[in-house]
């Protein structure tokens, strides 16, 4: 990784995106975010952290804007290839958050030697800040908050409840940064921070809703695969009765 930085931050980036539907390896993501960190930590010069930020990414956003390549297929005014030039274009400009992200905790946090706790700190609230920037600069682009890749371990999820997504992307990286601090032997952070995180994700066992009582209506929600070109304001009886006609027999 110290060899080729930038190509080490592009694939920690594409493997961070894993742990997004739908493959759901957030175990892979906070490995991935802990090791970034640690090129962050290790650049040379702050215009070296801006890059290994942004090269982290464009791989993070390309592949967790793979969807974009599908949308083009459900459409003929476009070749589809061309989908795959939409998710690299948008990500070469999403990646300027987690650029200035990584550029702003190497600015105020590095010191000299391995990472601190003071660097995963300051790492969490510069990302709470350009995540929030994202979604709100411009017209805002707030897909895939690092917060969603806990909704396989709903007891942790369920925390944005409480504290909102921003915060719990926040902690996200505290729990990546747990990681990195365990791997140069800094004891603290680790010991309050993973236990939390396991009595969070343990917390599920006893906060799950009851289930519903006997004869509880079933509410179904249906597509009746309407194209964009029929959605003008003379369709909406011919909508409707696509709709009641999917949504089946009462009862």
């Amino acid at each position: 990784m110290n060899r080729y930085p930038a190509l080490a931050c592009l694939v920690l980036g594409a493997l961070a995106a894993t742990g997004f539907a739908p493959l759901d390896l957030w175990p892979l993501t906070l490995v991935a975010f802990a090791l970034w960190m640690k090129i962050v930590h290790d650049a040379p010069t702050l215009r070296g952290a801006l890059w290994r930020g942004w090269v982290f990414g464009v791989g993070h956003f390309t592949v967790n804007n793979n969807w974009f390549q599908h949308a083009f297929d459900f459409q003929d005014a476009m070749p589809p290839v061309l989908g795959y030039f939409a998710a690299v274009g948008l990500a070469l400009y999403l990646a300027v958050f987690p650029m200035l992200a990584g550029g702003l905790a190497w600015r105020i946090a590095r010191r000299p030697g391995t990472p601190d706790a003071t660097f995963v700190f300051v790492f969490a609230a510069a990302w709470i800040a350009t995540e929030w920037l994202r979604a709100t600069l411009f017209t805002g682009y707030a897909w895939d908050p690092l917060s969603v890749v806990w909704l396989p371990a709903i007891g942790v999820a369920r925390l944005s409840a409480w504290i909102g997504t921003y915060a719990l992307s926040g902690l996200t990286i505290l729990a990546a940064g747990a990681l990195l601090m365990l791997a140069v032997r800094r004891w603290t952070l680790p010991a309050v921070a993973l236990p939390a995180f396991g009595l969070a994700a343990l917390s599920a066992l006893w906060t799950n809703a009851p289930p519903p009582a006997p004869g509880t209506p079933l509410v179904r929600v249906v597509q009746p695969d309407i194209g964009q070109e029929d959605r003008s304001e003379t369709d909406g009886e011919r909508v409707l009765t696509a709709l009641e006609k999917l949504s089946g027999q009462g009862g």
